[in-house]
């Protein structure tokens, strides 16, 4: 009996770490880039509302961002099918639908050892889709259980997780209408307070109706 509490209790340990081996949880920093190429913004205007930094938090299947530009604009996803969104000087939760079909996929490919990012050697995911192309930059170090954001089709997240199993080191999408890039900057793996995912509390929540372009305006 001694012998095989022995056994169960070495691989529940295994288990566990395991299972947050699998799960990143911590800061990545990213270097974010935006170009509108509809015209409705200029690069300065975008550069000045959005900034060029964007800081995620993530933890089992959450995360929180937050730009450094004007706006100050946060996004939080909390599981489930939305992703909100908060911004300076709007007394509102923004929400988007999640889950949400965001086109359609065309084809994708797996490149090994694409390239490396500061001191990972990446993987890449190119997911060409009826609307545009993206490219999801990943690695291992990052790992994530694709279960965790099978509701998040927003930006296609949960199809690119389900293929690599990890965030995204650096990720590209490109269309007729626009061009999003993020470059991690820096990755501190450390435990994550609940109290980050906290959406701020009495405000009103509204479908998003494009908020950005609705109150460029006002700033």
């Amino acid at each position: 009996m001694k012998v095989s509490l022995s056994i169960i209790a070495f691989c529940a340990c295994l288990f566990v770490h395991d299972t947050q081996a699998q799960n990143f949880e911590g800061i990545i920093t990213y270097n974010f880039t935006y170009k509108d190429k509809t015209g409705y913004f200029s690069p300065k205007e975008i550069k000045r509302l959005f900034g060029d930094r964007q800081i995620y938090y993530y933890k089992l299947g959450k995360y929180r961002s937050r730009l450094n530009g004007k706006w100050e604009k946060s996004s939080f996803y909390l599981g489930g099918n939305k992703v909100s969104n908060t911004k300076k000087d709007i007394r509102a939760i923004m929400w988007v639908d999640a889950e949400a079909q965001p086109g359609e996929v065309l084809s994708y490919k797996i490149t090994r050892h694409a390239k490396k990012i500061k001191r990972w050697n990446c993987d890449l995911l190119e997911v060409k889709t009826k609307e545009g192309t993206l490219y999801y930059y990943y690695h291992p170090r990052l790992s994530v259980e694709p279960d965790m954001y099978a509701m998040h089709h927003y930006r296609f997240l949960s199809y690119c997780i389900s293929k690599t199993g990890a965030l995204p080191i650096k990720f590209i999408y490109e269309s007729d209408l626009e061009y999003l890039e993020i470059v991690a900057q820096d990755v501190n793996e450390k435990p994550i307070e609940e109290n980050v995912f906290k959406l701020p509390s009495g405000l009103p929540e509204i479908k998003d109706p494009d908020w950005a372009k609705i109150n460029k305006g006002r700033d």
